[in-house]
């Protein structure tokens, strides 16, 4: 081990705090030092390769080390690095993005774009626009938001408080109120029955008891993930998500589809809600909307909720958002017509990729099920 490693990894634990882990065990376990990577793979400090199957968290969706999008954000940062889109003041970059995004996200019927730093600011905004929308309505009274069980929504307090386990709130709480969660579609464990369509119209019934325990004119939103992916990469039931659709509309809810991971094609489909043959009313893309080389997300709206924007005015009307928009980060987004490729290419291959996965399981005693969805994986 030569000396510049060896203090890496004595000092990693010192001042660094990490994430998702026992601080205490860190000493005593150290993780894997990573320091480079190029396309799928990565390599640590002593200089062994690795096939990065995760793509760091779910992120990096056009492999480590592209040329093109470096080079891309070199020549912004020459250009302009950043400015603001606060008042009187905007950039070619964010206009250029913003378009990209509503051009891409046409099925959906998408209108407008707010940029953000990463999933959970993408979700805050998301959250933030739905009470906006029903205040700028006239509905003030629709405040709370409808989320599952297992579900993970970044660990912003908004966020945070729509998360279905407890292990990401119960450090944090009394979160924030008006944020209730129920059961959804994980066929593997649950209390009710195996079967897929009969699960789904339990769980329809389960959130449609919520609503109208709560009032439907008291929610303004159901969100959830297309696929469930810090909750054990849940795999819904193909008729779940049409089903989610069908009860907002019949209740007058929005319906926010959280893509911060099955977004930009990780899901098969270029959106996780897109797959399911669904159109959200909001849409939170961030990790494979840059692949990971800047801190980049995206809250998408469509018509509908745009328009309530356009009929008002006042200060009411006013979007609250901070630090929007660096200009160094717009460039970094992945050529669409490439991702789409990616996803024509991918899907084929899923009954092979979860074939094999499953029958390099079956000799492991720990291992229960397996399930996925094209690039997102889970044991």
């Amino acid at each position: 081990m030569n000396s510049s490693n060896a203090w890496l990894k004595a000092h990693n634990a010192v001042h660094l705090m990490h994430p998702m882990q026992d601080p205490k065990g860190l000493k005593d376990n150290q993780p894997v030092i990573i320091e480079s990577g190029d396309g799928v793979h990565i390599t640590d400090v002593d200089g062994r390769r690795f096939l990065d199957l995760q793509g760091g968290l779910w992120c990096v969706n056009a492999g480590y080390g592209r040329k093109e999008i470096v080079d891309a954000v070199t020549e912004q940062m020459h250009k302009l690095a950043y400015y603001s889109l606060f008042p009187g003041s905007t950039n070619p970059a964010a206009i250029a993005l913003s378009q990209k995004l509503i051009e891409i996200t046409e099925p959906e019927g998408m209108a407008k774009v707010s940029f953000g730093l990463g999933g959970a600011d993408a979700v805050e905004s998301a959250l933030k626009i739905a009470r906006q929308y029903w205040k700028l309505e006239g509905q003030s009274d629709k405040y709370k938001f409808i989320s599952l069980y297992n579900g993970y929504h970044g660990l912003n307090f908004g966020g945070m408080s729509a998360c279905g386990g407890i292990a990401w709130r119960s450090s944090y709480e009394p979160l924030m109120p008006g944020f209730i969660q129920v059961e959804g579609p994980h066929l593997y464990r649950n209390p009710f029955t195996q079967d897929p369509e009969e699960l789904v119209e339990i769980c329809a019934q389960l959130m449609e008891r919520q609503i109208e325990l709560q009032g439907a004119h008291t929610v303004a939103a159901i969100i959830a993930e297309p696929i469930q992916g810090a909750g054990g990469v849940i795999v819904p039931p193909a008729s779940y998500w049409p089903r989610l659709r069908q009860i907002a509309d019949k209740y007058n809810i929005l319906l926010i589809a959280d893509e911060v991971i099955t977004g930009l094609g990780r899901s098969g489909a270029l959106f996780g809600s897109r797959g399911w043959g669904v159109k959200p009313d909001i849409m939170c893309l961030a990790k494979g909307i840059s692949s990971g080389y800047v801190p980049l997300s995206a809250t998408l709206v469509n018509q509908r909720v745009a328009s309530a924007w356009e009929r008002d005015a006042g200060f009411t009307s006013v979007y609250m958002h901070g630090y929007t928009y660096p200009a160094i980060r717009c460039p970094v987004q992945l050529d669409w017509r490439r991702s789409i490729s990616l996803c024509a290419r991918t899907w084929p291959t899923t009954p092979r990729w979860s074939a094999n996965t499953s029958w390099s399981a079956c000799g492991n005693s720990k291992t229960s099920t397996v399930r996925s969805v094209t690039c997102v994986e889970r044991g």
